[in-house]
């Protein structure tokens, strides 16, 4: 005997409560001074935000429409969800890709310099004879002394040079670049690791607004499938009776 399942009543649908937050879960990595680049993603968040909500309202409204069936209820429903984050979803990859570009450069603008002409490379070279000659133990400190007196050209020629020809381990190298860049660039190094931050947050809520549209199309998916397959136990049971 064929029984007929009646589909369930829709979810009542409900926004994550990270997703309400999003422009505070951004906005606190901005720091004392967002450059245009975290406005941009603040301003995105706030849509994030807008596009979720949109989303909650438009399904709930189509769900509970009466005078359609539940089969076009949900197709409407997950076209909805579907259409609303598609049309967030080009602002959020536009503004992720500024974003990383700009901590790119940035990024580009802190590190030290290797030597633009022949005299300064000759200099480098020098530099870099005498620091391999010291005793190891001693490298690290000749060039974290020039950090300090704010030779440049030093570090540079320390950091940006052959391990081989420096003596100095990549690890080294890297450690030192960065105590340079956070003493010289200080306020740029901060910028980049507020935006980079921020762009972490942004696009963990970019993800929940699409899994949050995603969940909403899986649900009318099911309700879909468990409407048409009541319509056709249905017309089963009425060719029996036939």
């Amino acid at each position: 005997m064929n029984v007929i399942t009646v589909p369930a009543k829709p979810k009542e649908i409900e926004i994550p409560l990270s997703l309400r937050a999003a422009s505070a879960c951004v906005e606190k990595h901005a720091g004392k001074d967002a450059d245009e680049n975290f406005h941009a993603l603040l301003q995105c968040a706030e849509d994030i935000t807008k596009a979720a909500e949109k989303v909650q309202t438009t399904c709930a409204k189509v769900l509970d429409n009466q005078m359609q069936t539940s089969i076009k209820n949900a197709a409407t429903a997950r076209a909805a969800a579907f259409k609303i984050f598609q049309g967030v979803a080009g602002k959020i990859d536009g503004v992720r890709r500024r974003t990383e570009h700009a901590i790119a450069a940035l990024e580009a603008s802190t590190l030290p310099q290797r030597p633009k002409d022949a005299m300064a490379a000759l200099y480098a070279a020098e530099i870099r004879k005498a620091l391999l000659s010291m005793p190891q133990a001693e490298r690290a400190k000749a060039v974290n002394a020039a950090i300090t007196d704010g030779d440049d050209d030093f570090v540079s020629a320390a950091v940006t040079g052959n391990v081989t020809l420096v003596g100095l381990g990549n690890a080294e190298q890297t450690a030192l670049a960065d105590a340079w860049r956070r003493k010289r660039h200080g306020a740029t190094v901060a910028r980049i690791e507020s935006l980079r931050s921020g762009l972490t947050e942004f696009n963990r809520l970019s993800s929940l607004l699409s899994g949050f549209a995603l969940s909403i199309c899986a649900e009318q998916n099911e309700r879909i499938a468990a409407a048409e397959e009541s319509e056709r136990l249905a017309r089963a049971a009425i060719s029996d009776v036939a």
